[in-house]
């Protein structure tokens, strides 16, 4: 059998892949992206419920950002990084070794957030 007669024979035997034979189903594709979605907004959440009150305002003064600059960096940060902040801010409130009251604690967990949010925004840009 010639080249072409056996390059003819394999494209007219080839069977074509309709749009939906895909491995994952469109439903299933949808569904991912609405879990991560509010995994991110939940990750959004915990970061920003961290972000709250005089501790945020003070730790934004003493880095001289704005709140625009906070909401931009969190914008702009992957879904991996924002779950791995928010695990971080979880950590960081209820860990009963760190030894400082209430008040320096907070203000230490807004700091690095706010810290960590701005250096990410800095990469980006």
């Amino acid at each position: 059998m010639s080249g072409g007669a056996l390059l003819s024979l394999l494209l007219l035997g080839a069977t074509p892949l309709a749009a939906a034979d895909h491995v994952t189903s469109a439903a299933e594709i949808h569904s991912q992206l609405l879990d991560r979605a509010a995994a991110r907004e939940a990750s959004i959440g915990v970061v920003r419920g961290a972000l709250e009150g005089r501790e945020a305002a003070r730790a934004l003064t003493v880095l001289g950002a704005t709140r625009s600059d906070l909401e931009r960096g969190l914008a702009q940060m992957s879904d991996a990084e924002l779950s791995d902040l928010a695990r971080r801010v979880v950590a960081l409130k209820t860990d009963p070794r760190a030894g400082l009251t209430s008040g320096e604690n907070n203000f230490l967990i807004v700091f690095l957030v706010v810290a960590t949010v701005l250096i990410v925004l800095a990469a980006v840009d």
